[in-house]
């Protein structure tokens, strides 16, 4: 479940309920006309015209009023689903989520919830395609954010290289991360876009910790989430006791 309905829901999509409300209702905007959208909230067409292209904004009471109406219409789950397209070779394009700014923001809430109570001092993507849902969710929990890179995208005083092993897939793979949070005493929240394949994502989370200890850093990681994770690939993704795991979307 996305979010907590019978509970403060300011608190579930941010602290702003303007904000929460007038992005929902743009996000929905994608998929209903303004006709469903007036028959779902009550409110006039020409209203819901002037929020969606920001000639005024719902304020206060109003706000509060439309978000609770349209939370139900905007599961995460069923969005990103609703999103996802299925390729000819059997791949899922995962662009429609990825490049869409309402659709990364219901991300970024969901995951506040999922990971709600957990320390989180930074958010760091597995890889170059989980960087905007990593971005997103940074931006949401005021938080630090960074990513694993395959590429050298900072110079040798700012990052650390490390290699990567993958034994059952006989590959080695050169990662950079910013020393910023090797260094320092850093609760990560690993980020990652897709996991189809377990060895990989145990690799990278390892890695991260196992680099942190060399450069005598204290970062840990304290959670994973995992956008989209096929079922048995994400049961075989092992973290310890106290770091929890959370996947959006399970195949």
């Amino acid at each position: 479940m996305l979010l907590n309905m019978e509970g403060d829901v300011e608190n579930s999509v941010g602290h702003n309920p303007e904000w929460a409300a007038l992005s929902l209702l743009k996000l929905l905007k994608c998929k209903y006309d303004y006709k469903s959208l007036s028959k779902f909230t009550g409110l006039p067409v020409s209203t819901l015209s002037r929020y969606c292209t920001n000639r005024t904004l719902p304020r206060g009471v109003k706000a509060r009023k439309l978000l609770q109406t349209l939370l139900p219409l905007a599961r995460a789950e069923d969005v990103v689903r609703e999103s996802l397209k299925l390729q000819p070779n059997g791949e899922v394009d995962m662009t429609p989520v990825l490049f869409n700014p309402w659709v990364l923001r219901l991300i970024s809430s969901h995951v506040s919830e999922a990971f709600a109570g957990r320390k989180v001092t930074c958010v760091l993507a597995a890889d170059e395609e989980s960087l905007s849902i990593a971005t997103a969710i940074g931006m949401s929990l005021d938080k630090k954010f960074s990513l694993v890179s395959r590429k050298p995208l900072w110079s040798e005083e700012e990052s650390v290289s490390t290699v990567m092993y993958l034994p059952r897939l006989g590959v080695r793979e050169v990662l950079w991360i910013p020393k910023v949070i090797m260094n320092h005493r850093e609760s990560v929240l690993l980020v990652f876009s897709k996991v189809i394949d377990e060895e990989l994502a145990n690799a990278v989370v390892s890695t991260v910790e196992r680099v942190s200890a060399v450069e005598g850093g204290r970062t840990h990681v304290s959670g994973v989430f995992a956008l989209i994770a096929g079922k048995e690939s994400w049961e075989k993704v092992s973290v310890p006791p106290a770091v929890k795991k959370a996947a959006l979307i399970i195949l």
